[in-house]
């Protein structure tokens, strides 16, 4: 009596930081028992209770994947082998991204409705890659967000109708969102755009004239590849991925202009750096003529 016990209980899945408890009126082989009810994040039927049910075989007697009677069963199929994806985790993250140009991530729930029914044209694309010359660079992988639940929610994973994929083009920058499609064509045409430089890289005044006469082009110069500046507009670049064209050169500062075609005056960045790039972003969108 008076004493406190805590159990570290890491559970399968995520349940609302809300719960109610009551100590029942008949006490069980451990003595007085305490029930503890818990809701559920995503309302569907659980496979196990725990994380890792062996390590607590001799205190969880029940299976309570048939407990949970008011959910029918699901069929979890064994997606990522049958189709031969690349399995994602936190350690295995970087090494994967350096093998591919782009690496596109599929954060999915195995149990997710939505997510099976955008299974079938991401694993049919993965396929068609691979029979292609000019994509086989290209990597197609998975990451459980169940398995990999802190990983998981690092990279966005829900259960909505939003379904998105992850695109990394190189170690250490960040991911841009791609939408799913529901065909395998649309997805290959929409990933075509990540399998170039983000920002072209420019030698000569005369290569950014040839940009600048057929696209809409913005362009800057930077002090180096470190530039903070540099980073920030390599950022907008990627998420603006086949809009207009991004170039740069190294070794002066230059302000950032955004030409379009059989236009005589550029527009010139006037605004912050101080953020992670949504002034620029913002600065360009409304001026910019898409490709």
């Amino acid at each position: 009596k008076g004493e406190e016990h805590a159990l570290d209980l890491p559970l399968r899945e995520d349940v609302e930081e809300e719960f109610r408890f009551e100590v029942s009126q008949r006490p069980d082989k451990w003595g007085v028992a305490t029930v503890v009810t818990l809701t559920k994040v995503h309302k569907h039927r659980w496979d196990v209770l725990v994380q890792n049910p062996k390590k607590f075989k001799g205190l969880i007697d029940k299976d309570w994947s048939r407990e949970d009677q008011s959910l029918d069963p699901e069929d979890e199929a064994p997606y990522v082998e049958d189709n031969e994806l690349a399995t994602i985790t936190e350690k295995t993250l970087n090494k994967t991204i350096s093998k591919f140009s782009p690496l596109i991530l599929n954060v999915r729930f195995p149990w997710c409705s939505q997510c099976k029914s955008q299974d079938e044209t991401f694993a049919k694309a993965a396929k068609s890659a691979k029979k292609n010359k000019q994509m086989k660079k290209v990597g197609f992988a998975v990451l459980d967000a169940r398995e990999e639940r802190r990983f998981g929610k690092a990279m966005g994973a829900v259960c909505d109708y939003n379904c998105e994929y992850k695109v990394f083009t190189e170690v250490g920058e960040a991911p841009v969102q791609l939408k799913s499609q529901w065909s395998e064509s649309a997805l290959l045409d929409s990933i075509k755009k990540y399998m170039g430089p983000a920002v072209h890289v420019l030698k000569s005044e005369s290569e950014l004239a040839g940009w600048k006469a057929k696209n809409t082009t913005c362009a800057g110069g930077f002090l180096s590849e470190a530039d903070p500046k540099y980073r920030l507009f390599k950022r907008v670049a990627g998420a603006m991925r086949g809009e207009l064209v991004f170039a740069a050169q190294f070794g002066a500062e230059r302000p950032v202009e955004l030409a379009l075609p059989n236009q005589t005056q550029p527009y010139t960045f006037e605004g912050s750096w101080g953020d992670n790039g949504t002034a620029l972003q913002s600065w360009i969108l409304p001026r910019a003529v898409p490709l």
